[in-house]
């Protein structure tokens, strides 16, 4: 799954740099690892289906968090392939991995690790409950901005993306 989400991201820096060579190996690369990476969202599906039946109830019930995770999967390929928007594919690749990553997430609940720790018996009081909410988006308030100033200064810097000194 990681090979499929950095060969997006690096299909997309090498066209931004117009390096054809680079982009068209990445490209490939890109297209080779999505047929293992979508193979393998459904083996979970089919095996936590025997597995945990309960938890895979749960995962069809918000199963259009899913569906979207799918449509956004099939876009990305669909432009890498047809070798248009390479930026709009890598944020349709952000976007699938983050509607199956918070639909499996939410279908997990009230659970953190079954059948044993739930969310109210993880948090031991509810100021710690609270904090935790706290930190994350704290976490959050400076994952974002650092990762915008990161993006702005070299992937958006055409001069230092092209090599120019």
């Amino acid at each position: 799954m990681c090979c499929f989400i950095s060969a997006s991201f690096l299909t997309y820096y090498a066209s931004r740099a117009e390096d054809r060579e680079a982009l068209d190996i990445l490209r490939r690369f890109a297209l080779f690892w999505s047929l293992p990476t979508i193979f393998t969202s459904f083996l979970v599906f089919v095996a936590l289906r025997d597995h945990n039946p309960e938890h895979f109830n749960r995962m069809l019930d918000v199963s259009w968090m899913f569906v979207l995770s799918l449509g956004f999967f099939l876009i990305a390929v669909w432009l890498i392939a047809s070798r248009k928007a390479y930026g709009t594919a890598f944020i349709m690749v952000m976007l699938q991995f983050a509607f199956a990553f918070f639909g499996y997430g939410v279908s997990h609940l009230p659970y953190l690790l079954y059948p044993y720790v739930t969310i109210s018996s993880g948090v031991t009081n509810p100021v710690m409950g609270k904090a935790l909410v706290i930190a994350f988006i704290g976490g959050l308030m400076l994952l974002i901005p650092s990762l915008y100033l990161l993006m702005k200064l070299f992937l958006f810097d055409a001069r230092y993306v092209k090599g120019v000194k």
